[in-house]
């Protein structure tokens, strides 16, 4: 009989290791499963669109710097420089701007 309550002890011992490896098993294999969202690359917006009319009015007040309200001569000279240097400025800072754009958009792949 003491044996029998031994082998009874040692069976629910057994039982009760088993128990507590079936639930440590399913919580190690069940712990990522919920569904995450599929991962993109990052993707930068464009470069700003500058227009003729913005480069314009960054030049005019470039080149009307400084000149007084009444060095009519002067300013009427400054803003004809700038009318004539607004189509170059504004192509170099469209060139500044894709160039700056692509360094990012190459740093964020890399990154990527």
């Amino acid at each position: 009989m003491r044996r029998q309550a031994e082998r009874a002890q040692q069976e629910a011992e057994r039982d009760a290791a088993i128990a507590h490896l079936r639930e440590l098993r399913q919580q190690m294999t069940s712990v990522h499963l919920q569904s995450f969202s599929p991962v993109h690359p990052p993707v930068l917006p464009g470069p700003p669109q500058l227009g003729l009319h913005w480069a314009l009015a960054e030049d005019k007040a470039f080149h009307l710097a400084g000149l007084g309200a009444f060095a009519r001569t002067e300013r009427a000279a400054a803003k004809l420089r700038a009318e004539h240097d607004a189509p170059r400025y504004l192509a170099a800072e469209q060139a500044r701007s894709y160039g700056v754009h692509g360094e990012l958009s190459a740093e964020a792949q890399q990154w990527w």
